[in-house]
């Protein structure tokens, strides 16, 4: 259920930074479009160097525009991975605990067969012992045995 919560809030996060930088971007392309209304006004009334000038202060902030857009992309994936990397090592850590815990059990189970392997060992040898007290003597002769 952590895990669920932890992923959901990261979601969550990356919703809201993904409507915050569209929200951003709504304003710097509105902001770009009153620029060039404005320039095209300019334009129609300059002179050929001041129309020159215009075009070369338009490609400098569309340039400028396109590197923001471009560092701005470049910071959402570096997030997007350090995100997945995040859930890549909580699994990592659930799993490694699962697998101890399975070790565990599993030494545990080895432990108790151990244990009962040594008692049935013992009760082998016990019944061995008795059993060759039940036996007859060797060592004596067959006619002294049935006297």
């Amino acid at each position: 259920m952590d895990s669920y919560l932890r992923d959901l809030r990261r979601r969550l996060d990356t919703l809201s930074r993904t409507s915050e930088d569209q929200a951003g971007h709504i304003t710097a392309l509105t902001s770009a479009l009153s620029e060039l209304e404005a320039r095209y006004d300019r334009l129609q009334t300059a002179t050929p160097e001041g129309r020159a000038q215009d075009v070369l202060a338009a490609a400098r902030d569309q340039a400028a525009v396109l590197v923001a857009d471009a560092e701005r992309a470049a910071a959402r994936r570096v997030a997007d991975a350090e995100r997945q990397a995040e859930v890549v090592e909580e699994r990592s850590r659930q799993e490694h605990a699962w697998r101890r815990r399975q070790l565990a059990r599993e030494r545990d189970e080895l432990a108790q067969q151990k244990l009962a392997m040594r008692s049935q060992l013992r009760s082998f040898r016990a019944l061995a012992v008795s059993s060759t007290q039940l036996l007859p003597d060797q060592d004596r002769p067959l006619a002294e045995r049935h006297s």
